[in-house]
């Protein structure tokens, strides 16, 4: 599997992103998984990380960069407020996904 993580400039963070990548990549491990920063062909996940809710990186042209999506911005996550453990488990379901139903979804803002 193929993840790609895409992070804002981090101007106004709520949130810290590092850190939230880190747990969750602590946690997959395994060799299964390949984390590319700009993948050549879309990545079968895509976490759009953004420190705040602006969530500039958050564009059409970065979106194209995966085949699922998941967008992080700040403290939310698909309008609802969380926190940074919620947001590891967040990512972490999303991968438990792919795995369960492997078909394209591209998550609409």
């Amino acid at each position: 599997m193929c993840i790609a993580v895409k992070y804002c400039g981090n101007c106004n963070p709520e949130i810290d992103a590092p850190r939230i990548i880190g747990q969750w990549m602590k946690i997959l491990g395994g060799d299964k998984i390949t984390f590319q920063p700009e993948p050549k062909n879309p990545a079968d996940l895509l976490v759009i990380i953004c420190g705040c809710r602006k969530a500039c990186v958050d564009r059409p042209e970065i979106r194209t960069m995966g085949k699922r999506i998941i967008v992080i911005k700040g403290k939310w996550i698909d309008g609802r407020s969380i926190g940074e453990h919620e947001a590891v488990q967040k990512l972490v379901n999303g991968v438990e996904s792919i795995g369960r139903n492997p078909g394209p979804h591209i998550r609409k803002k």
